[in-house]
């Protein structure tokens, strides 16, 4: 039997098939995993990822979060570019950034005025996500014990926002993955295959915890 595309072999699930962002979810789609895919990337889903966009370099960030599509963001901006992007930022509200001066070689000379810019949008995670119908889809998907620990922290996190992880953005790696696809703006169903795929690759006495 063909499968229908587009179908994930590490996690033997099929995804639905790639759109600019779910009607429900307009702050989650795959464009933004193509955008950053997270410390997690499944190499199936970034060919899906692919075929949604067709480039999610350092602009098209930018204008994503100016846009509100985008929930949060590192990409690197030069010269007058980044001035603009900066200063249209100021002026949008309700999206916090923080930036780093770089130096970079360009001919034989040296410039530094490159930026390393992160940022997130400042509304709450319950004001920016419909989180009753994303926890409801992780229980039709998820076996209990697994929907359960993550519905708690996507409840945890209700009152907080994306800006809140601009200071350490390696800290996302130690977010729970419902918490972090929302933060990257990942569809459901790529975050709901991670969750399973993580689990599948839990030893017994990890398994064991998570019931306890």
């Amino acid at each position: 039997m063909t499968r229908r595309f587009p179908y994930c072999p590490a996690t033997r699930r099929t995804f639905p098939s790639p759109s600019a962002a779910d009607p429900k979810h307009p702050l989650l789609s795959w464009a933004n995993y193509c955008a950053d895919p997270g410390p997690e990337p499944l190499p199936e889903a970034a060919v899906i990822a692919a075929s949604a966009t067709t480039s999610c370099g350092a602009a098209w960030k930018g204008q994503a979060l100016l846009a509100g599509t985008l929930p949060y963001a590192r990409f690197t901006l030069t010269g007058h570019t980044a001035l603009r992007w900066c200063h249209k930022a100021g002026r949008r509200g309700r999206l916090l950034y923080t930036f780093k001066r770089d130096s970079y070689v360009r001919g034989h000379e040296v410039h530094h005025d490159r930026l390393l810019i992160t940022a997130a949008r400042t509304d709450t995670y319950a004001t920016l996500f419909d989180l009753g119908a994303i926890i409801s889809a992780y229980r039709r998907a998820l076996p209990a014990e697994l929907a359960e620990r993550e519905i708690d922290s996507l409840l945890a996190h209700r009152h907080r926002c994306p800006a809140d992880h601009l200071g350490l953005p390696e800290a996302l790696s130690d977010l729970k993955r419902s918490v972090r696809g929302i933060t990257l703006g990942h569809p459901i169903a790529l975050t709901t295959a991670l969750i399973m795929d993580a689990a599948q690759q839990m030893p017994p006495e990890m398994w064991q915890a998570l019931r306890s």
